[in-house]
C-alpha cells in the first residue's frame, strides 16, 4: 500500500510535522505500513481545537464517497505498544482511529472507528441539513471488542452513500460481521472523504496507531486480504481478574474460554484466575481455546500442636503444614524450660486457612536471685529475696563458725570459773 512515502496514493498528512507519519516493517501485507503518531501539545491542528492529531486524508473525489455510489473497501490497523486505551476521568476521553468525513462544517463524521475506555466502537450518522450546517441528529453505534495491542485488526466494508433510507453500511472484523446498519450514509447535498487517523483527547504522552492495506474494489472479492485465515490473535493476559471479567476479555479478540480447573490459593482471591493456558501473549488462531486455572477457597488445615517444642522446633513444624509462624512473645516461666513454646494461638487442632500465621509464647526460663526485697535480676524478673546456693553455703559456714567461736569461749570461761573455785578452796 504504501511503497515509498506515507502520502503515497494521495494522501495528505494533517499533522503538527512530517515525522508525525514513518513507514514501518512491520506491514499486514506488503513491505511497509505508515505509523502516525501524536506528541503532547499537537492541539489546534485542522479544526482539532483542544485535541490532538496525526491524520491522513486522501481528499474528495467524484469515484467514492458521493451520493447513490455503493463500494467495497478494507483496510487495516494495529495498535502498538505505545497506544493508549482513553481512560476513564473527570472528562470524557475519545479517540478515532479511522473515519469517512462528510464535508459540511459541523457535525460527527459519517463512519468512523472509534476508541473509548469501554472499548472500540463503529458510529454512522447522516441525515438532513439545516441552513447553518448539517445537524447531529444522533448516530448509530455497534461494538467491536476491547482493544488488544499488537494485533492486526482486519476491516471490510460495504456500503452504499446515501442521504436516504437505501443507504447501509456493512462491516467485519477479521472476517465477523459486527455491523449491519441501514439507513441515511451521508449528509443531505454532501459527500464525503477518507481519513486514516490518530485524533484523541489530550492523554500527556506520544500515542502511535499503525495503519494498512486501504483497498477499494467493486466486490468483496476485490478488498479481501488473499489468505482465507484470519490473523493470529495474542492471548489476552487475564491473570487476577475474576472469571468472568476474563472470559469476557478471551472472547472479545476472538478466541474462546476452554477447560476451567479449580484449585485452591492463599495469595490469588476466590474466583480470580491464577493462571492460563496458553500464557498471555502467545499468537495462536482465531477460535482457539484459553484454558483457565481459578482459584477456589483456600484449603483448611489444623494447626499442628508446638506447646512444648522448642522454637525452631515449633517454626519447622508450622512451616512443614503449610501456615506461617506469627508474633513470637516472650515470657518468664517456671515450669517451662528457656527456648519451649508455652502456648500458640490458634490453639492445636484449629481448623485455619492454608498460609495463615500462628503465634507462639516462648519461655525465658525461671526468675533468678536478685537480692533482699525483691530487687529485679540482671536478665529483669524480680528476685523475691532469696538465695542461691553459693550464697547460702557461704552463709551457712559463716554462721557455723561464729556458734563454734562463741561456743568455745563459753567453754573458756566455764573452765576459768572452775579453776577459779578450785583455787579458792585450796586458800
Amino acid at each position: 500500500m504504501f511503497a515509498s512515502t506515507p502520502t503515497d496514493c494521495g494522501f495528505y498528512l494533517q499533522a503538527a510535522a512530517s515525522d508525525r507519519a514513518t513507514l514501518v516493517a512491520q506491514a499486514r501485507d506488503g513491505n511497509n505500513a505508515v505509523e502516525l503518531t501524536t506528541q503532547p501539545g499537537d492541539t489546534n491542528l485542522f479544526g482539532s481545537g483542544l485535541n490532538e492529531r496525526a491524520d491522513l486524508d486522501l481528499g474528495t473525489s467524484s469515484s467514492y464517497c458521493n451520493q447513490g455510489q455503493e463500494e467495497w473497501w478494507a483496510h487495516s490497523l494495529m495498535f502498538p505498544g505505545n497506544y493508549v486505551i482513553p481512560p476513564t476521568g473527570l472528562i470524557w476521553n475519545w479517540g478515532v482511529v479511522f473515519d469517512f468525513h462528510h464535508t459540511g462544517p459541523s457535525g460527527q463524521a459519517n463512519f468512523q472507528i472509534a476508541s473509548l475506555p469501554t472499548g472500540l466502537e463503529f458510529w454512522i450518522s447522516g441525515g438532513p441539513t439545516v441552513v447553518n450546517g448539517p445537524t447531529d441528529p444522533g448516530f448509530h453505534r455497534a461494538p467491536i471488542g476491547l482493544v488488544v495491542q499488537n494485533q492486526w485488526y482486519d476491516f471490510v466494508y460495504h456500503v452504499k452513500w446515501s442521504s436516504g433510507s437505501d443507504g447501509f453500511f456493512q462491516a467485519w472484523v477479521n472476517g465477523q460481521q459486527l455491523l449491519n446498519f441501514n439507513g441515511p450514509t451521508l449528509y443531505v447535498g454532501q459527500s464525503c472523504y477518507l481519513k486514516l487517523a490518530d485524533y484523541h483527547t489530550p492523554l500527556g504522552v506520544a500515542i502511535s496507531v499503525v495503519h494498512d492495506r486501504v483497498v477499494r474494489g467493486t466486490t468483496r472479492a476485490d478488498v479481501e486480504i488473499p489468505s482465507s485465515s484470519p490473523p493470529p490473535v495474542p492471548v489476552p493476559d487475564v491473570v487476577g481478574q475474576s472469571q468472568a471479567a476474563a472470559s469476557m476479555a478471551i472472547t472479545n479478540v476472538g478466541l474462546v474460554v476452554g477447560t476451567v480447573r479449580q484449585q485452591p490459593s492463599s495469595t490469588v482471591a476466590s474466583g480470580n484466575v491464577i493462571s492460563e493456558a496458553p500464557a498471555a501473549g502467545t499468537n495462536v488462531a482465531s477460535g482457539s481455546a484459553v484454558n483457565l486455572v481459578v482459584s477456589s477457597s483456600p484449603a483448611q488445615m489444623a494447626v499442628p500442636n508446638v506447646v512444648g517444642q522448642t522454637q525452631a522446633s515449633a517454626t519447622a513444624t508450622i512451616s512443614g503444614v503449610g501456615l506461617n509462624v506469627g508474633t513470637v512473645t516472650q515470657q518468664s516461666s517456671s515450669t517451662v524450660a528457656s527456648g519451649y513454646v508455652i502456648s500458640e494461638s490458634p490453639a492445636a487442632d484449629t481448623n485455619v486457612s492454608s498460609g495463615s500465621a500462628v503465634n507462639l509464647v516462648v519461655s525465658t526460663g525461671g526468675s533468678s536471685g536478685g537480692g533482699s526485697g525483691g530487687g529485679a535480676s540482671p536478665a529483669g524478673h524480680g528476685g523475691g529475696g532469696g538465695f542461691d546456693a553459693p550464697t547460702l553455703f557461704v552463709l551457712l559456714s559463716l554462721l557455723i563458725v561464729s556458734i563454734a567461736k562463741r561456743w568455745g569461749a563459753a567453754l573458756d570461761a566455764a573452765r576459768g570459773a572452775q579453776l577459779w573455785a578450785v583455787d579458792r578452796a585450796y586458800q
